[in-house]
């Protein structure tokens, strides 16, 4: 019987063809395929970019001390004359969190990106698959502040603040760090909004398209 249903949908869709517009599911088309694209290229790119950060936190929290000693012996060496730099708990906490924050962001990343194409033999299980990975996207960045970008300045703050403890001794915001929550939080609200950019300019545009051809196809009562 599912075979016969299958069979009975196919010549349904071939009959449907000469009534949706082919010039503008084309157009569709090439610009699923090329949001696709440009998806897969940038999660490369983040997947590289966390992997980096992983290893580098992980050298870091084996062999933080004798890092952090010489890099500020380098840069700030009258602080180094007077104080002997070592990594705090603040210091620690931020790189833990960063790791586990690594790991999080490489895994919801692949797990939005995957998706069944198994039984995508027809035109509306191809469709229906194309809006269920577009609406997984969609929300993915529309609600990235919840799960990137605050996680990220969280821990970004949490580690400069212990940088301030350890060579200043004071829990109080020096100017360097108060310029630091000044320049995360302007980095933050402008990677907040080009996430909600992306979801609102270029992937829901998109998902309404699809949904609109889907909806033609309903209406002939495929």
């Amino acid at each position: 019987m599912e075979l016969d249903d299958f069979k009975k949908t196919l010549i349904k869709e071939n009959k449907m063809n000469s009534n949706i517009d082919d010039f503008s599911f084309e157009e569709i088309k090439t610009k699923v395929t090329s949001f696709e694209k440009g998806t897969k290229r940038n999660l490369f790119i983040e997947t590289l970019v966390a992997v980096f950060a992983f290893i580098t936190v992980i050298i870091l929290i084996i062999n933080g001390n004798s890092i952090y000693s010489s890099v500020i012996d380098t840069l700030m060496p009258n602080i180094a004359n007077e104080v002997a730099p070592q990594i705090n708990l603040f210091m620690y906490l931020s790189m833990i969190l960063m790791a586990v924050y690594c790991v999080f962001v490489i895994v919801k990343l692949h797990l939005t990106q995957k998706s069944d194409e198994s039984l995508n033999w027809t035109l509306i299980s191809r469709l229906d698959s194309e809006i269920n990975k577009l609406a997984q996207q969609h929300k993915l960045w529309s609600k990235a502040h919840l799960w990137a970008v605050i996680p990220a300045l969280v821990i970004g703050v949490l580690f400069f603040w212990g940088i301030q403890i350890s060579l200043l001794n004071t829990w109080f915001p020096g100017l360097y760090l108060s310029l630091y929550f000044i320049f995360m939080t302007l980095a933050s609200f402008a990677g907040i909004w080009i996430k909600n950019n992306m979801a609102t300019k270029r992937i829901q545009p998109l998902l309404d398209q699809l949904l609109s051809v889907r909806k033609q196809l309903n209406s002939n009562d495929i």
